[in-house]
């Protein structure tokens, strides 16, 4: 993506001032009598009012003078007498820079609708595993979002819906457990989702805040993976380190910025962005973000809020788009996705039975899957029955995965006794709200 040309501020109706010095080619400081009339700097001004006039673009104000000149910007630079015009008037600069802009944004409008956010599920509207994790360091939490942790249970991962980003419904609240533990919030994105980044450089942002009980930094960093495309290190900090400090990176993952702290305030959030990464590691197949606590010196109860996160192709972080739930749900649902029993004899998936004790039920997936996923689903056998001929007979065996694959759920549910072979039947859960199946295809 091309860089912007810088554009300067006008002046309404230019009005004029004067040179109160003599101004020599190389000067790169210009006296004027009244520089109050002219915009801060950096900005434009021109000298002279006919053919020969000059363009000069000046830094900053010192009084009645103008520091930091760079002499004919546009024109030449000739020798100019005091009482010359000084103003701020439309140049050709201002003019070709603003078509330039243009067109370049027209051109790349295409790209920048289909690269804007790499981030699925950066507002964090997506919990399909629950909202609230004290877990161990590694695992996912909110959609799309892996959890490291310098110590097991040291922190609590959780759905916030009252501090929030303006716009936000939801923020990711991560709350210290034990002290002087840090912890990092992960983004791991596929290969065929981060090719189109790595043709260029990436920016992110995001919001952020702390709360009276602080974390006072955090840091952020995009990281690429130069080894074999989607069997990433899911745990990318291989050593914590202490404050001022990046972390030790996993293997075959290199940090692709240098991180400085953000400060956070404990009053309201904060837009934090990093422009202009180079994406330079030879061979990069996957792309992370990673967003983390600097401070090694952290309090039980110490608190931050994270949302509206970004990931964008180019040299700019554009302004966030809230995304349609529905949208950021399917999305989500490539990578995982959980059946719940929301009542008392929620249907699963039909299929039929194999034999007196054995059925075989199917459904599709919500969406094709990134890889066939691996299947689990809640531990108490009984949790589950089997409804055939308009009776229910509770499992025996926990269901368990019968080759499914990207597009197909498929299980093996058993019983004691009972069946028909051959007849129609379907998965359900028992007279209970506790039985869950899900398929997980995560980096």
């Amino acid at each position: 993506m091309t860089a912007r040309i810088t554009l300067y501020p006008g002046k309404i109706n230019s009005p004029a001032s004067t040179l109160s010095a003599i101004a020599l080619i190389g000067d790169t400081t210009l006296s004027i009598t009244d520089a109050a009339v002219l915009p801060a700097g950096p900005n434009l001004v021109t000298l002279g009012t006919g053919e020969n006039a000059e363009t000069v673009l000046y830094t900053g104000k010192s009084g009645n003078d103008l520091t930091g000149c760079t002499r004919s910007f546009q024109g030449t630079a000739i020798q100019w007498a005091a009482g010359t015009s000084v103003r701020r008037a439309l140049t050709a600069y201002d003019f070709d820079s603003l078509r330039t802009n243009q067109n370049t944004v027209i051109d790349e409008m295409p790209v920048i609708a289909l690269t804007r956010n790499g981030v699925i599920n950066g507002n964090f509207d997506v919990w399909q595993r629950g909202t609230t994790f004290t877990q161990n360091d590694d695992l996912y939490g909110p959609d799309r979002w892996n959890l490291l942790q310098e110590a097991n249970s040291a922190w609590t991962f959780s759905q916030e819906s009252t501090i929030v980003p303006t716009g936000s419904k939801y923020s990711l609240k991560c709350l210290n457990v034990t002290l002087d533990k840090q912890c990092a919030l992960v983004y791991l994105m596929e290969n065929i989702s981060a090719m189109p980044f790595l043709n260029g450089n990436v920016s992110i942002a995001f919001q952020a805040r702390s709360a009276a009980a602080a974390v006072v930094n955090l840091r952020a960093a995009v990281l690429s993976w130069n080894s074999t495309a989607d069997t990433v290190t899911s745990d990318v900090i291989a050593t914590w380190q202490s404050d001022g400090t990046n972390p030790t990176w996993a293997t075959n993952w290199t940090m692709e910025n240098t991180p400085a702290n953000l400060a956070l305030s404990t009053s309201a959030f904060a837009r934090y962005t990093i422009e202009g990464i180079v994406l330079d590691t030879a061979s990069t197949t996957n792309l992370a973000l990673v967003i983390w606590t600097d401070d090694g010196t952290i309090a039980a109860n110490d608190v931050f809020y994270v949302g509206q996160v970004m990931l964008c192709k180019g040299d700019i972080a554009y302004p966030f788009q809230i995304p349609r739930m529905q949208d950021e749900l399917i999305r989500c649902q490539r990578f995982y996705y959980r059946m719940a029993a929301d009542k008392a004899y929620t249907h699963f998936a039909p299929g039929y039975n194999s034999s007196t004790t054995v059925s075989y039920v199917m459904c599709p997936h919500p969406t094709p899957m990134r890889i066939a996923p691996v299947v689990a689903t809640s531990t108490t056998a009984a949790q589950f029955a089997v409804f055939h001929a308009a009776t229910n007979t509770a499992c025996s065996v926990v269901p368990a995965d019968n080759n499914s694959s990207i597009d197909t759920l498929s299980l093996t549910a058993t019983v004691a006794s009972g069946l028909t072979a051959g007849q129609g039947c379907h998965l359900e859960a028992a007279n209970s709200t506790s039985p869950w199946i899900e398929c997980n295809a995560e980096l």
